[in-house]
């Protein structure tokens, strides 16, 4: 499920709706490092297995992307 999510994150972005594109980096990025050759994004994810919000698992993770290869 969080991967066809996140397969969908490019239409997402291309649909101009601010208030939700800011909404969804408040909620599920951790950070953005930018570099002279790359962009690196970090995700925050939770899993919650017990139904109490403050027990969950807590992972972030990050992907990098070459200036080369960002496409407009």
């Amino acid at each position: 499920m969080v991967k066809e999510y996140f397969s969908k994150f490019s239409d997402f972005i291309k649909s101009n709706n601010l208030p939700q594109i800011k909404n969804f980096i408040h909620t599920y990025v951790e950070r953005i490092d930018v570099y002279k050759d790359k962009i690196t994004v970090t995700f925050k994810v939770a899993f919650d297995f017990t139904n109490d919000a403050d027990s969950g698992l807590k992972y972030t993770f990050d992907t990098t992307v070459e200036r080369a290869n960002l496409v407009a």
